[in-house]
């Protein structure tokens, strides 16, 4: 299977794959990020680590039912079997009448923030 690179990409992929799965209305979002860190004793590199995930979380609404999943293989068969948990989630949630999506207010907004954190050597 193919592996969803791009984070928006996956989000809009597991919306998609939540539908398909039985969901009236979903929602997802995706997040990627990367740290490094470098130990130094007397001047010297003592380690180098470098660590990173990426993962798209989906809420799902089959009614007023709601279920939620997280997952980080975004391949088109994990965000499937991600679906299909948020789905399931939700057939077995009780109702309630103050779950229900937001109403959609014009064109998806994309990327709501992107920031990188830098800490100088020193």
């Amino acid at each position: 299977m193919s592996d969803v690179t791009d984070l928006e990409d996956a989000a809009g992929s597991a919306v998609e794959a939540a539908t398909a799965a039985g969901a009236s209305d979903a929602e997802a979002w995706s997040e990627g990020s990367r740290s490094r860190e470098v130990r130094v004793h007397a001047g010297e590199v003592e380690s180098l680590t470098e660590a990173s995930g990426r993962g798209v979380g989906i809420r799902a609404w089959i009614g007023t039912r709601t279920g939620y999943a997280y997952g980080t293989d975004l391949s088109e068969a994990g965000l499937a079997e991600l679906a299909e948990a948020a789905v399931g989630a939700a057939r077995v949630a009780d109702e309630d009448e103050n779950s229900v999506a937001p109403e959609p207010s014009g064109e998806p907004i994309g990327t709501l923030a992107s920031w990188d954190r830098t800490y100088p050597l020193r």
